[in-house]
């Protein structure tokens, strides 16, 4: 399960890599000078926040690389919030891509336009549900890997699928023995190795009858 987790893991984060820059809106503005004209922005500068939740993002992958046990479940833990966040502006940009595009892009509008525009007719891509997609499936598999690294590891020779119990009886039902005591063997074992030593008197000379 956890090689799955793990898997879903890098497919979301490919997801999100790959449809982050891409064109999230496409949207036409009306220029007072030249007339109307079809424009397109991207992931990134629809949305100044999704760049910030990408480097914390990245950082905390790279702490949960680098980390092992607690530092690594609390890293994988700020990873899903990370990514419950880019979902969260993702779905802002489907809801609304005009006001989506009137924050991110205004600058480059301003640089590109001879004067006071107007964004008309934005709609947002099938890129951001990728994203969208991708992130979710990074918060749902960064959230099951946290709370596994975050339970405590079991002893190191113990064999986690057997207990026992104070009297040295494991849960299959099976009798161990108790440390400090010897169990008792049984008679024919007892008369097995009596008959090996008397053998192995009589192939040394000595008569194992003889009591003196």
């Amino acid at each position: 399960m956890n090689r799955g987790m793990c898997r879903a893991l890098v497919l979301g984060v490919a997801m999100v890599t790959l449809s982050g820059g891409r064109t999230w809106v496409r949207f036409t503005v009306q220029d007072p000078v030249l007339g109307e004209g079809l424009r397109t922005t991207s992931g990134y500068a629809a949305s100044t926040a999704l760049s910030a939740a990408a480097l914390l993002g990245l950082a905390a992958a790279l702490t949960g690389l680098l980390t092992r046990r607690r530092l690594r479940a609390v890293a994988l833990a700020v990873l899903s919030v990370d990514a419950l966040w880019a979902t969260w502006i993702a779905a802002q940009v489907v809801r609304a891509p005009t006001e989506a595009v009137g924050r991110g892009v205004s600058q480059d509008l301003q640089s590109t336009t001879t004067g006071a525009v107007t964004v008309t007719a934005a709609s947002s891509t099938a890129w951001v549900w990728v994203f969208a997609v991708g992130a979710l499936l990074v918060a749902v598999a960064a959230a099951w890997l946290a709370s596994r690294a975050a339970r405590p590891r079991a002893p190191e020779g113990a064999d986690p699928a057997v207990t026992h119990d104070a009297r040295g009886t494991s849960t299959h039902g099976a009798a161990t023995p108790v440390r400090g005591k010897e169990t008792p063997l049984p008679s024919t074992e007892v008369q097995r190795r009596a008959n090996t030593a008397a053998w192995n008197d009589l192939s040394r000379g000595d008569d194992p009858t003889n009591d003196v």
